[in-house]
């Protein structure tokens, strides 16, 4: 068509099947705590809790240079991603996936404190090495330098995982751990969307549409609990002579149970309704 040697497009009127949409399960926290736990003396432990703090892609963990980690600031900038371990003598890197790939990511504390940990093995390594050593500025790299070769990290999670007995997740699943844990903190949706580096904010609503319940009914709660309201407050019906009345904790005495993340009903509910109404006096 754009070349100009065909009158029409003739895949225009192509319907696609519809896509079956898988809905993400990543770890638990507690499930999550018990793999980190597990992987902390691994010379590799620091690469999973990267992946998992971070919410960043494979190729973007394997890619990262130590320059652009600030430990001062707290933060790590991703500038490229691993495409290939090995090829013609180098490795190849790329640009991030999306335009907003290339993004500053703020690191907490106790994984700074892995990173600065895993640094100081990473120099023994160097030490013990040499000359031999093919220093690539790379933060995850193998024990001589070299990239790690990222089918070979995704192979050491799956066994890693099951020998820890946690159920079977993907490795890209840590990434979208990082995102529920973020939306399960009540962390804006907008901002998760641009610490994972996706192209637009609906791509992330779209993939933890799921998650987002109890997200938006937090902020409904918490936009109502600004309008001042008087504790309580009365309603008849004549019809069928229904009183309801509201306490403190809100109307139809509901109460967000924000550890549960549902609403449970509370005592102060007291509805009277008379099946049989009396004719009221003339």
């Amino acid at each position: 068509m754009r070349s100009r040697r065909l009158a029409y497009n003739p895949a225009l009127g192509v319907e696609l099947p519809a896509a079956p949409k898988q809905q993400v399960r990543p770890w638990e926290p507690n499930e999550l705590g018990a793999f980190l736990d597990h992987v902390q003396a691994h010379r590799l432990g620091a690469l999973f809790e990267v992946l998992a703090a971070c919410g960043l892609r494979r190729g973007e963990a394997l890619g990262l240079a130590w320059k652009d980690i600030d430990f001062l600031d707290g933060t790590l900038t991703i500038r490229r991603q691993l495409l290939n371990a090995w090829a013609d003598g180098a490795p190849v890197f790329g640009e991030p996936k999306t335009a907003t790939g290339r993004r500053v990511v703020e690191v907490d504390s106790r994984t700074l404190g892995t990173l600065i940990a895993h640094r100081l093995t990473q120099d023994a390594e160097r030490a013990a090495w040499g000359r031999g050593y093919e220093d690539h500025d790379l933060v995850f790299a193998q024990e001589h330098g070299r990239p790690l070769d990222p089918s070979h990290v995704t192979k050491l999670f799956c066994r890693l995982a099951a020998e820890a007995g946690l159920r079977r997740v993907r490795l890209h699943d840590l990434r979208h751990g990082s995102a529920s844990l973020m939306l399960a903190a009540g962390i804006p949706v907008e901002v998760v969307s641009k610490r994972l580096g996706h192209s637009s904010i609906s791509v992330t609503t779209d993939i933890y549409s799921h998650l987002l319940e109890g997200v938006g009914r937090r902020a409904a709660e918490a936009a109502m609990g600004l309008v001042p309201r008087s504790p309580i407050a009365t309603t008849e019906t004549s019809s069928d002579h229904m009183v309801t009345t509201i306490g403190p904790e809100g109307a139809n005495g509901a109460a967000l149970d924000s550890h549960k993340g549902r609403l449970t009903r509370r005592d102060s509910l007291r509805t009277r309704r008379d099946s049989n109404p009396q004719p009221s006096d003339p």
